[in-house]
């Protein structure tokens, strides 16, 4: 698999919403499909959520000026999810402080340089998320301890009570 094969996926999938199209599952070509590792069975937002993934990690190889172009060219970012490739041409313009035309320069340069990476398989996999057996896995755990109050006993009422959260999120991958 050559980076210009590579390079035309990308290319379609920078168009209208990026990596925010409906029916993205329908639209991700073969080689994509390889490298982000989506599956025929996956569903509807598991591709779009691998895709996301995928294509940040590989970006974050790119230099900084290249990395905000490719962040822009799929709307990879929540600051860039316009509806069409133009607004984030745009978006970008403004915010390298360029003309549209060497934003969307910019954008063409960040897609082959990304083909080129992740064609060459030196992008650091995301390493998956232990999942348990019901297919949760902790995203995110914080706690609280306080060490100012004096010891107590527990009492049945605190068994019923949680004294701790746990924020989980589920995929259907």
């Amino acid at each position: 698999m050559g980076p210009t094969d590579l390079l035309e996926e990308l290319k379609v999938l920078r168009k209208g919403r990026g990596v925010h199209k409906l029916r993205i599952h329908e639209l991700v070509g073969p080689r994509l499909r390889t490298l982000c590792e989506i599956s025929q069975t996956d569903g509807y937002a598991t591709p779009r959520a691998l895709l996301t993934e995928r294509l940040t990690a590989y970006a974050a190889l790119l230099p900084a000026d290249l990395r905000l172009a490719a962040t822009a060219a799929f709307g990879l970012d929540q600051q860039v999810q316009h509806p069409f490739l133009q607004q984030r041409v745009e978006w970008l313009a403004e915010r390298i402080d360029r003309d549209d035309r060497t934003a969307r320069r910019r954008m063409n340069e960040a897609i082959a340089q990304l083909a080129e990476v992740m064609t060459a398989g030196t992008a650091p996999r995301p390493r998956p998320a232990t999942r348990n057996r019901h297919g949760v896995y902790i995203e995110m755990f914080s706690a609280a301890l306080s060490l100012d109050r004096r010891r107590r006993r527990p009492s049945s009422a605190d068994a019923s009570s949680p004294r701790w959260t746990v924020s989980t999120a589920s995929t259907s991958r």
